[in-house]
């Protein structure tokens, strides 16, 4: 067995006393052995798979509704500042501790018209039955029962919380919450289809240096030529399979800046971060600190549409409020938050390209995590292909599984079930049994 440490990354490193370790990511690496009863997979064959050295048990996992935006139609025209006040003053009256935005349809401020979006911030089951009841009261048409109200939007987040047990100073809290926001986005293999169009790929924002602008982890190169650009032509391989195989287009995240999968538009968009504030203001830029005990690691899916259409929300079967009540969240698990560990083979697989690499899987893996390393075994693999086709080498390559050469990390995908299983409880207890 063999020992790796992965130094973590910081836009702004955090003030510790020259005596604190560095803090590092730790794995061991063994063989990898297929469960018991089953066959090891071709493609895993002599490979060693890593595993970190974490503590799950010290953090406490819980999954909640951030937001969700609920489309209303209305048969008179009225004003959205008119509606905002009058749905607060429900709010306060019933004693919510969660806040209300009403806008246009399309999030048009200052918005007149019969045609609104109603955002609620950290629903609660009850809470939100209650106030929608009041709104439909006062600007509904009897035409359309609360449940059947459409939904435009939902966000909905898993934190992990370090307990207080496993923590018995703030600087061992945060570096026990870093290392968890650190383990969250190298394990996360999002599904292709979510990180295809340019502006969906991984990234993040600002640099040390201040420059603005995306960094992404793992940069699209296809613009400029390279050495291995003939290579491609002759082969006819796609060039968007060209970056993966240099190490200076994979980039780690730093652990203190937010993490963006998918564009704001995206009918799905993911959000990884270390969330340390609260209540951000979007024009100053201010937010508050949160209190040490609410910090958390935090991974959030967003799911939207447009109008008139399904929509990721829809998808996943929640187009209506009745949806939310009784809804299976662990359902969304496999889709959004799936993670994996890495496997390491041998260097014969780059060894057999045409044309030689600078690249190692383990490199890889140290900067752009799993998402970079399934990135890199799809690029050998075609490119294998094409050299096989061509004559250039003297075997084809061993197709590879769904999951790549990645072996699923299934000790962190449960704690994502039994968190999301248990938003679901919250959920399903307010079950209204007349109107299902």
């Amino acid at each position: 067995m063999t020992r790796l440490e992965i130094p973590l990354m910081f836009h702004k490193p955090p003030t510790e006393p020259p005596s604190a370790p560095k803090l590092m990511q730790i794995y061991d690496a063994d063989r990898y052995k297929a469960g018991a009863g089953r066959k090891i997979q071709p493609v895993l064959a002599g490979r060693k798979i890593l595993r970190p050295v974490i503590d799950l048990g010290c953090y406490r996992a819980r999954a909640e509704i951030d937001w969700i935006e609920i489309r209303l139609e209305t048969p008179g025209r009225h004003q959205a500042i008119n509606m905002q006040r009058a749905v607060t003053g429900v709010i306060d009256a019933q004693g919510g501790a969660y806040s209300a935005f009403i806008t246009g349809p399309r999030g048009e401020k200052g918005y007149l018209g019969d045609q609104f979006i109603l955002r609620f911030q950290d629903p609660d089951p009850g809470g939100l039955r209650a106030l929608l009841d009041a709104i439909l009261a006062r600007y509904g048409d009897d035409t359309v029962p609360l449940d059947d109200l459409a939904i435009a939007a939902v966000e909905i987040s898993v934190d992990f919380y370090v307990r207080p047990a496993c923590a018995a100073r703030a600087v061992d809290a945060d570096r026990l919450r870093w290392l968890m926001v650190d383990l969250m986005r190298r394990h996360l293999r999002p599904e292709p289809v979510l990180t295809e169009a340019p502006l969906c790929r991984p990234r993040w924002f600002g640099t040390a240096t201040g420059k603005s602008g995306a960094t992404f982890a793992l940069e699209d190169r296809r613009g400029g030529a390279t050495s291995r650009t003939p290579h491609f032509l002759r082969l006819g391989v796609d060039e968007s399979y060209r970056p993966a195989l240099s190490l200076s287009a994979h980039h780690q995240p730093p652990v203190d800046v937010t993490y963006w999968i998918g564009s704001r538009e995206s009918p799905v968009m993911l959000r990884s971060m270390d969330k340390i504030t609260d209540r951000r203001d979007p024009v100053t830029g201010s937010a508050d600190p949160l209190p040490l005990g609410n910090c958390r690691a935090r991974l959030e899916v967003t799911l939207q549409g447009e109008i008139g259409k399904n929509g990721a929300h829809g998808a996943v079967g929640l187009d209506t409020v009745g949806d939310l009540y009784g809804f299976k969240f662990e359902s969304i698990r496999p889709p959004f938050f799936e993670f994996f560990l890495p496997t390491f083979g041998s260097d014969s697989d780059l060894a057999s390209l045409p044309f030689s690499v600078k690249v190692t899987e383990q490199a890889v893996f140290e900067r752009s995590g799993v998402y970079g390393l399934d990135r890199l075994h799809r690029s050998i693999e075609i490119v294998q292909r094409a050299a096989d086709k061509h004559g250039e080498i003297n075997r084809g390559p061993t197709p590879l599984a769904k999951k790549g050469r990645l072996v699923a990390y299934v000790e962190l995908n449960r704690r994502f079930d039994r968190a999301l299983k248990g938003l679901s409880r919250r959920w399903g207890c307010h079950v209204d049994p007349a109107a299902r």
